[in-house]
């Protein structure tokens, strides 16, 4: 059934995190929270061009600009490819899961999530949930116990929505203001301030002034450094974020370093494809500095494998040693034997 309403408790006037956010993130997480499309995972579709025209007043940037702010407090978590965006907490507030039937209807929602990245989050807020809530009714549904079970993706670890471009005019080298400068700004030849005109409609010429990495990014055409890396690195989902995140990471590290990481991320014996990072979250958490991964295996589980890689490596000497014997002693005879 589709909602009719939604749910907000005024104490998230109470939460700092949410006061310091700025009029116009506050406004952007209302009318996320208040979407038609918003589903009982808290889901709902990212199209920042229908959220503008919602509001007479707004453009695509000043919801570019919200949506940067609600992305870097772990708020919102979007996926610009498949158009969708997860209000985080929204499942720990609305009280579903104390909701046998509303439980199996979270399931239900989270199967249609086209987003792995999201999907990730949901299962950890779910876990997380669960471990402070163990009481609930819901946990008890089959249908959730199976979501339970797919691979988390820490909210932190996901990449932050990027700000729209600044462009300046032909007499301006800066932007004053914390909000202009996060904002996508045109000036005319002679305007040293952008309050006097009104910003001019973008066109189809001004892609011209995209830096070169957003103009290869729209047509998939990677460079060759990216793509290097992105051949090495072990999970192939979402490529347009991981090179967004690449031309970050590339400002805080040379390729060589990161081409390297992601060999010694990808070589590693104790990693699990289940639980590989995304390139995007890998890259955004600086993961190429990162050590070797925890040993998976439980303690008990450990003494066992390494007693049976110890027994086939004796068999094999074994076998080894039998052959050599055997074609010492009969020469160019056929020689049967097996390595295990």
């Amino acid at each position: 059934m589709a909602r009719d309403h939604a749910r907000i408790n005024i104490a998230i006037w109470g939460s700092t995190g949410f006061r310091k956010l700025s009029p116009a993130a506050q406004h952007l997480y209302f009318v996320l929270v208040t979407s038609s499309t918003l589903n009982y995972a808290g889901v709902a579709d990212w199209r920042p061009k229908r959220l503008a025209a919602l509001s007479e007043s707004w453009t695509v940037d000043d919801v570019d600009t919200a949506a940067h702010e609600l992305s870097s407090a772990h708020v919102a978590i979007i996926d610009d490819d498949t158009e969708e965006v997860l209000i985080r907490t929204w499942i720990k507030h609305d009280g579903l899961i104390d909701q046998p039937r509303m439980a199996v209807s979270v399931a239900n929602a989270y199967a249609g999530v086209s987003s792995l990245m999201i999907r990730g989050v949901i299962v950890h807020e779910l876990r997380k949930l669960k471990s402070a809530k163990p009481e609930l009714k819901g946990w008890g549904k089959e249908k959730l116990t199976e979501v339970l079970d797919e691979p988390e993706i820490d909210p932190n670890e996901t990449p932050v929505y990027p700000l729209p471009e600044v462009r300046f005019g032909a007499n301006q080298s800066s932007v004053s203001g914390s909000h202009l400068a996060q904002t996508e700004v045109q000036l005319g030849p002679n305007q040293t301030s952008p309050t006097p005109a009104p910003t001019p409609a973008t066109t189809t010429s001004s892609c011209s002034s995209l830096p070169a990495t957003e103009s290869r990014s729209a047509h998939h055409d990677y460079p060759d450094e990216f793509e290097m890396f992105w051949q090495t690195y072990p999970r192939k989902d979402d490529k347009r974020p991981a090179f967004k995140a690449w031309d970050r990471a590339r400002k805080r590290a040379s390729a060589d370093q990161i081409y390297h990481g992601a060999i010694r991320y990808r070589d590693d014996p104790n990693r699990e494809e289940t639980y590989t990072k995304l390139g995007a979250t890998w890259l955004s958490a600086d993961s190429w500095d990162n050590g070797p991964l925890p040993d998976r295996t439980r303690p008990s589980e450990r003494g066992p494998a390494r007693n049976r890689a110890q027994e086939r490596m004796d068999n094999n000497r074994a076998v080894i040693e039998n052959l050599r014997r055997i074609e010492e002693n009969y020469g160019d005879e056929p020689i049967q034997g097996e390595l295990l």
